[in-house]
């Protein structure tokens, strides 16, 4: 899970907000997310992936902009507190509470599904990639596994699904290439590659770039 720091809300977001009368969470309480249509949708989702370096909130695979009413789609807008009436109504258009999420597997059997699919309306989880120290809690092995030892972090891996088959393959794939890239480096400069690693190129952070930083460094340096 990497860290996701909220930038302000777009302008022609708070624009189309004033305009459909939602402008405030006493407002949004009153009308549905489905309201918000495209182009503006289309347009938030753009920035949402931007800001998260077109990672998954919850998994950090790579995901791509493509447009929210493509059958191709494989990404989708993730409100972090629940919008569900019983829930958090008056948060479904505050832009602190909005991530981007890949599809999760949601078509698929729930017990291959993850990210947001697996969560569904739950609570968010103890830990969130909204919480600046969400990037330590977890460590992955050689086999791309994520491991946590406190309820809260079993809890978080549990009803994201983040140790499914699926994740463990596609993170041991990307350890594997950075060892085969990199390994034969001296630490200094293997410390070097870390940096580059979790930094954004192309306005694009590297896919699972934290369990490959946090299995390095746990075991190589």
């Amino acid at each position: 899970m990497k860290y996701i720091q909220k930038q302000t809300s777009p302008p022609f977001f708070e624009d189309w907000k004033k305009a459909n009368d939602v402008e405030t969470p006493e407002k949004a309480v009153f009308k549905k997310w489905d309201i918000l249509l495209n182009p503006v949708k289309n347009d938030l989702r753009t920035h949402l992936l931007n800001e998260q370096g077109y990672l998954c909130c919850y998994c950090n695979q790579l995901i791509e902009d493509e447009p929210l009413d493509t059958i191709s789609q494989r990404t989708k807008i993730e409100h972090l507190y629940p919008k569900d009436k019983e829930k958090y109504p008056e948060k479904k258009f505050t832009y602190g509470n909005l991530l981007v999420a890949c599809k999760g597997g949601e078509k698929d059997k729930p017990v291959v599904q993850h990210c947001d699919a697996k969560k569904g309306g739950e609570e968010p989880t103890p830990i969130h990639p909204l919480q600046k120290n969400c990037e330590v809690f977890f460590e992955y092995n050689v086999f791309g596994e994520i491991n946590g030892s406190t309820p809260e972090e079993i809890k978080t891996i549990s009803v994201l699904g983040l140790d499914i088959a699926k994740l463990n393959l596609l993170r041991k794939k990307a350890i594997d290439t950075f060892i085969e890239e990199h390994l034969t480096k001296p630490d200094e400069e293997i410390l070097t590659e870390l940096q580059f690693l979790t930094a954004k190129v192309d306005n694009k952070f590297n896919p699972f770039c934290i369990a490959i930083s946090q299995f390095i460094k746990n075991n190589y340096t």
